[in-house]
């Protein structure tokens, strides 16, 4: 039974969807997605990592975060489930920087509150150690080491394209 429409064998634990000129994406049970936050959370703009549990109907599936936690009681925390739409998805990609230099202006993911954080350098301290970093949504900085930065990409539907061109090389 997939909420409550009846056998769909033919979906074989898959969901697909298409918006907006977007193709067609497959997030399937037990794939590890990022999820974004939203401002209501106060994450907006963070991506955490999760693993789909469920399927659901229109457009929506359970996530289990893999690093948010919530406290079940006075002694015991679990990982914190959601149910939420799949327009808030994309695949769970490794990225890397391949040997190359972060510059002034390159756009990066920071790895902060459990999550991964948008910004952009805005000086480089230390090369290949040290970056200020400017988070566009909120407007805050920091100073940030390398080993918790990435690549930024932007998912736009079918396919992760780099924020600063030509200079990323992703991982799987």
């Amino acid at each position: 039974m997939w909420g409550g429409f009846g056998e769909l064998p033919h979906m074989d634990n898959i969901i697909s969807f298409c918006f907006a000129g977007y193709q067609t994406m497959p997030f399937g049970i037990g794939k590890f997605v990022d999820v974004i936050g939203t401002e209501e959370e106060g994450f907006l703009g963070c991506f955490h990592q999760a693993q789909i549990k469920e399927l659901r109907p229109f457009h929506h599936v359970v996530v289990q975060y893999t690093q948010l936690l919530e406290r079940l009681n006075s002694r015991r925390m679990i990982h914190l489930r959601e149910t939420v739409h799949i327009g808030r998805l994309r695949p769970s990609q490794i990225m890397t920087f391949q040997g190359h230099d972060v510059d002034v202006g390159d756009h990066i993911d920071c790895y902060l509150q459990q999550g991964y954080w948008h910004g952009v350098v805005t000086e480089v301290i230390s090369r290949r150690s040290k970056y200020r970093v400017l988070f566009l949504l909120t407007e805050d900085t920091a100073i940030v080491d390398h080993y918790i930065c990435r690549p930024h990409y932007d998912w736009d539907g079918a396919e992760f394209i780099p924020s600063t061109p030509h200079k990323w090389v992703m991982g799987y």
